[in-house]
């Protein structure tokens, strides 16, 4: 164990894959990894032998760069602020009411009037689709329909 602390920058991703949703965590800069230490007095040598490390950013001293002063701290902010609208996006839509009314915007059933169901664990919405003076029971892309 290094006891080191690290900082690695994450987004979620979501995308429609195969006609599901798929959310997932990504990295928000590839191949970068923060590590706090003090050059001084930390074993910092130990973390260039970590598997997945390929090398560390040094001065010509051969000493570690240390990241400019609130950099970090813009990228902590930046990803705090996504995790946060994804989570209210989620939220929201787990938290809509049955009954919502909304409209088709993609797919054969497009510009007809639905109304909500509920969420399906993967990110698919039941609707029941106005059509012909008729209900329809409808699965759909959150990227097909619209509510409010």
């Amino acid at each position: 164990m290094q006891d080191f602390i690290v900082f690695l920058p994450m987004r979620v991703e979501d995308r429609p894959e195969h006609r599901r949703r798929f959310i997932r965590p990504q990295t928000s800069t590839p191949r970068y990894l923060f590590v706090a230490f003090d050059p001084e007095t930390a074993p910092w040598r130990r973390i260039c032998s970590t598997i997945g490390v390929s090398r560390l950013f040094l001065l010509n001293d051969y000493t570690p760069a240390p990241a400019r002063r609130g950099d970090v701290e813009k990228l902590i902010d930046w990803v705090r602020a996504d995790l946060d609208g994804t989570a209210a996006k989620h939220k929201a839509l787990v938290e809509m009411e049955p009954g919502a009314v909304g409209k088709v915007l993609e797919g054969p059933f497009a510009q007809f009037g639905c109304t909500f169901v509920k969420a399906n664990e993967d990110g698919s919405f039941a609707v029941q689709v106005e059509m012909f003076g008729r209900s329809h029971a409808v699965v759909l892309e959150r990227d097909q329909v619209r509510f409010g």
